[in-house]
């Protein structure tokens, strides 16, 4: 602990690729920010194209059903997000609406030339508590919102979202997270430094 209003954390990442350390920060609140400093340093050679879906970080959510999923009832939705926005260095932004999909889906958001992306959100968008009355309990019109911001990477990179077919509302299906765009060797490291919200 640093003082009464903020908490030092230190992680080690130990795996088969890459082993890391992560110093955060962490000052809770209305709205809790954790800055995050890491490096990362190669065991073995990483291929973008044999193992695309390698991150360095991420965050989860879950998504059960939305207004297009059931159009005939207004009250049932039930997600912890509803959309993924990016956003790049030049302040522009694309946004994509979450879905329950049939089977495993996948898309990639890179940055325009001459752009970095500068952050991504799993955001609740939806605060509107009559459209989840059928989960009342779960208090999904409050639920937080996720964002990793003020990106500094040392490697270019992407941001993936994966989303697994969700059968109920009782398991995170969402992941939002940075992958590789280049091949990366051993004894390579690589630094990433980041805000983590939740609002």
């Amino acid at each position: 602990m640093v003082d009464a209003n903020r908490t030092r954390l230190s992680f080690l990442v130990d795996s088969e690729a890459f082993t890391g350390a992560l110093l955060c920060e962490l000052v809770p609140g209305v709205e809790s920010i954790m800055e995050v400093k890491a490096t990362f340093n190669m065991r073995r050679d990483l291929s973008k194209s044999l193992e695309m879906n390698t991150g360095f970080a991420g965050m989860s959510s879950l998504f059960f059903q939305g207004e297009a999923e059931t159009p005939e009832i207004s009250d049932d939705e039930a997600h912890d997000a509803d959309v993924l926005v990016v956003t790049f260095s030049d302040g522009s932004a694309t946004e994509f609406t979450l879905i329950n999909p049939a089977t495993l889906f996948a898309m990639d958001f890179s940055a325009p030339p001459g752009r970095t992306i500068t952050s991504f959100t799993l955001e609740q968008r939806d605060r509107d508590p009559t459209h989840y009355s059928a989960f009342e309990s779960a208090g999904y019109a409050s639920r937080s919102s996720l964002a990793i911001e003020q990106i500094s990477a040392s490697i270019p990179f992407k941001v993936t979202l994966q989303i697994d077919p969700a059968k109920g509302e009782f398991f995170d299906n969402v992941i939002a997270h940075i992958t590789i765009l280049e091949d990366l060797k051993k004894g390579d490291v690589i630094t990433l430094n980041y805000r983590l919200r939740a609002f």
